[in-house]
């Protein structure tokens, strides 16, 4: 936790300077109880103004690959990370997230299983995890909408001083169910999209 702290601080002081970074609704945030925070996802920085942007420490699902660079693995467990394999099921993944969840704290997922590159300002399909471990856990989901990192990457990939913000909507409540099916993971899915979607500022969309 200490260790946790002490990142958040350094990259909340980098961010609101050099980025100017906003952030709105974290009265949304619930101080107690676990819960699904589920953003849209753009860029490699997303991860971190979610993280900045939550008073809580946010356990983050992170793609397997990034676990496999030594430094930055070592890094990434100590925050609290752990590994997802992508394009299927991963029970060890899901097990970890609903672990974390039923004990109180808070799961960090981007529900559209990848940077959207799009052009569009559209999200892409999500994914089923966010909503399936929420019901699983029988928790909400808290909507993040982030906007402005897409214009981040700048020439050698040096970050260019762009604003960014995250907005934090009304925790989302599901009827809890005795057996998750696929249908209500795909309605859930959708509840949640549309509301991190209804946030984006449409005049920063990309």
């Amino acid at each position: 936790m200490r260790f946790y702290r002490f990142c958040r601080g350094l990259v909340n002081i980098f961010l609101r300077t050099y980025f100017r970074m906003s952030v709105e609704g974290a009265e949304h945030i619930p101080t107690e109880g676990g819960f699904v925070l589920a953003g849209n996802h753009m860029s490699y920085l997303d991860p971190f103004v979610m993280g900045v942007g939550c008073s809580r420490q946010v356990y983050f699902m992170a793609k397997a690959e990034i676990f496999k660079i030594p430094v930055i693995k070592q890094v990434a467990v100590r925050l609290g990370a752990f590994p997802v394999r992508r394009g299927g099921a991963d029970r060890q993944a899901i097990r970890k997230g609903l672990d974390i969840l039923m004990r109180g704290d808070v799961l960090g997922v981007f529900p559209e299983g990848t940077r959207n590159r799009s052009d569009t300002g559209e999200l892409l399909t999500p994914q089923g995890g966010a909503a399936m471990l929420a019901l699983k856990a029988d928790v909400p989901v808290v909507p993040a909408a982030i906007w402005g990192t897409d214009r981040v990457d700048g020439w050698l990939h040096f970050p260019k001083p762009v604003r960014i913000g995250v907005r934090f909507g009304a925790p989302i409540y599901f009827t809890k169910v005795d057996k998750v099916n696929h249908e209500i993971v795909a309605s859930a899915s959708a509840r949640i999209i549309e509301a991190i979607e209804a946030m984006i500022p449409k005049r920063k969309k990309r």
